[in-house]
């Protein structure tokens, strides 16, 4: 068997039982780690285990592996200390890590933290201190036995760890006697091992049974004392399981390959786009009532087939502020965090295109932006650095930004230094502009950091970033206020999408504009129409909104509509106005990103074929008027 077959499938998973598992040991802030989640952690990390170890990585199986010893004892009611929680939380940050490595078909899987984890990781399990609040237990002969019993949870609910007296015979029979008679003290709702296992005569000699009652913690302990074959027990506090719920039938999952269902995608649209074109050609009459059945039909396959591959964002958010938690901790830094657009549901390859550009960006903010707190106090700055996440639709694209309150970036000092690391020569640094600068900073081999760290210094980060961004057809713009901080804005294409759009006609072609981007639209005329140092605004009211025509934009003849139309839509510098020749339709179009080398034309978003055959191009409102 070839592992590399499996690559793409290990690490879906992985990635998957590590953000529940690192969801899970955020949790565990409580002296007494609760059940549910002590036993949901450790099924995850097994689970992984198993998995590298199939696919022949043995330095995460064994950091895994680590792992899952420690959290036996935490099973077993010791305490989790901040030590305990913070290797943990090292321990799967060290795994997410070697993941991503393997992604990335590194050969070797190691991480330089894996070796330093792992004798952390054994030096708790070896150290666990019992949790807070034990008291003796007893053994059958009123003796203190090496067990203890800890205050139960409020729930009443207790986990019992039973030794079975290894002398006597049918250990099994013997445990489901000890079974029978802890059930008369409460409500048992597990055993390990379970019933059906003891009555086959499988049972080693331990078993853990965790049950609901009402007695005091000295009476329970006295009465199973009493129990004759209990040779020593321990007791501690236990999280209630939930009801069960009767499941409604069963849900089977499968996985499926994202190039399938891309395929199925592009057949459900062609499909739509077929059933268009006929509609435009059909009377009204019983076949179009007809058709029009099937193309609602066929709009609920496209919306089903898109809802498989799309995913919150919240997703990536955690792993991205655990990243930035990490990297501050390392620096010695204090940093928050806010992600705007969480519920953002994305394509699954679209997610994973952007998590690595957002990640190294993330860093690079901690450690080039953020500054140390006593240079931050010096410039009257919060101790706190702030960096933000935001995501928005915008039109036909996700456009994705990154900011934060740092320095900024000196495009002066970003020229020299690129002279000096012989990027560029100083003629060609002396004709750029500032905006162009800014965008060094993404040439391979370029860095701002004096020092090699464990953070940064090596050139490679903002390479990715670009490299990335580029990969999935997108464009990265950069702009600083120096002292004040610097945003990034990353815009992507979101690939063949269904969107509602105005078609409009301007210097005889038609166009198409999303109605997401649009306020309103108005009716243009000699009555609200204002000239001022000979641009045109639009005037309504006290409010005047400047206004460029799309013909003109474009270099397409003039229009010569008597009562041009002006589609109105928001920036962040206020309205902006479009005027075209005609609104001449509503309607839902397929969009298509524009293939190589068309892209890379500002003010367009994609383009639509139409039931007649013909294309129209999707514009970009914001590009379009900053290209102006």
């Amino acid at each position: 068997m070839d592992p590399s077959h499996y690559l793409d499938l290990f690490v879906t998973e992985a990635r998957e039982h590590l953000a529940a598992a690192h969801e899970l040991a955020a949790g565990l802030d409580t002296a007494v780690a609760p059940e549910v989640s002590i036993r949901e952690l450790f099924r995850h990390v097994h689970s992984l285990k198993g998995m590298a170890a199939s696919m022949g990585y043995p330095t995460m199986s064994t950091l895994a592996h680590d792992g899952e010893s420690l959290m036996e004892r935490l099973r077993d009611g010791a305490r989790t200390t901040p030590a305990v929680r913070e290797v943990l939380q090292g321990m799967l940050a060290c795994l997410d890590r070697m993941v991503a490595a393997a992604a990335h078909g590194a050969g070797a899987i190691d991480d330089p933290e894996r070796a330093q984890l792992q004798a952390r990781l054994r030096g708790e399990r070896d150290t666990a201190e019992p949790a807070a609040g034990a008291v003796s237990a007893f053994d059958p002969g009123g003796h203190a036995a090496p067990a203890r019993v800890a205050a139960p949870a409020a729930s009443g609910c207790v986990r019992i760890a039973l030794i079975v007296r290894r002398d006597a015979a049918f250990p099994a029979v013997r445990a489901a006697v000890v079974v029978g008679r802890l059930a008369k003290l409460g409500r048992i709702v597990r055993t390990e091992p379970p019933m059906a296992a003891l009555r086959m005569g499988r049972f080693d000699g331990r078993l853990l049974v965790t049950l609901v009652g009402e007695l005091s913690v000295r009476t329970l302990g006295t009465k199973i004392a009493a129990i004759e074959e209990v040779e020593t027990f321990t007791l501690a506090p236990a999280e209630a399981p939930p009801e069960p719920v009767k499941a409604s039938g069963p849900r089977p999952s499968l996985r499926v390959r994202a190039d399938r269902l891309d395929a199925l995608l592009e057949e459900a649209l062609d499909l739509m786009t077929s059933l268009g074109r006929i509609h435009a050609r059909l009377d009204r009459g019983p076949e179009r009532d007809a058709l029009e059945g099937a193309t609602r039909t066929a709009r609920r396959v496209y919306d089903r087939l898109v809802d498989v591959r799309l995913v919150p964002f919240e997703i990536a958010a955690r792993r991205l502020e655990r990243a930035a938690d990490e990297v501050a901790r390392r620096l010695g830094k204090s940093v928050r965090l806010d992600v705007a657009g969480r519920d953002v549901r994305l394509d699954r390859s679209v997610l994973d295109g952007i998590t690595d550009p957002l990640l190294h960006m993330i860093r690079n903010a901690v450690d080039h932006g953020i500054e140390p707190e006593e240079e931050r106090r010096r410039r009257k700055k919060p101790t706190e650095g702030r960096i933000g996440i935001g995501l928005e639709r915008r039109s036909a694209c996700l456009v994705v930004t990154v900011r934060d309150d740092g320095r900024g970036l000196d495009p002066r000092g970003i020229k020299q230094e690129a002279v000096e690391r012989g990027l560029v020569s100083p003629a060609q640094a002396a004709k750029l502009s500032d905006a162009e600068a800014l965008q060094l900073i993404t040439l391979p081999g370029f860095s701002t950091s004096s020092a090699l760290s464990e953070v940064s210094g090596r050139g490679v980060g903002m390479d990715i970033v670009r490299s990335g961004v580029e990969s999935l057809g997108g464009r990265l713009r950069i702009d600083t206020r120096p002292g004040r901080g610097t945003r990034f804005e990353m815009t992507f294409p979101i690939g063949v999408s269904l969107v509602g759009a105005y078609l409009v006609s301007a210097g005889g072609e038609t166009f198409a504009v999303p109605l997401s981007a649009l306020e309103r639209i108005a009716t243009l005329d000699d009555q609200n129409t204002e000239w001022r140092d000979g641009a045109r605004f639009l005037a309504e009211g006290e409010i005047a909104t400047p206004v460029v025509r799309l013909d003109e934009r474009l270099g397409l003849p003039c229009g010569t509509a008597t009562a041009p139309m002006v589609l109105v839509y928001a920036t962040p510098s206020g309205p902006r106005g479009l005027e075209v020749d005609a609104v001449l339709d509503r309607r839902e179009i397929v969009v298509r990103p524009l293939p190589a080398p068309l892209e890379s034309v500002n003010g367009y978003a994609g383009a639509a074929c139409l039931p007649d055959g013909s294309i129209a191009l999707l514009l970009d409102l914001p590009a379009l008027w900053s290209g102006a």
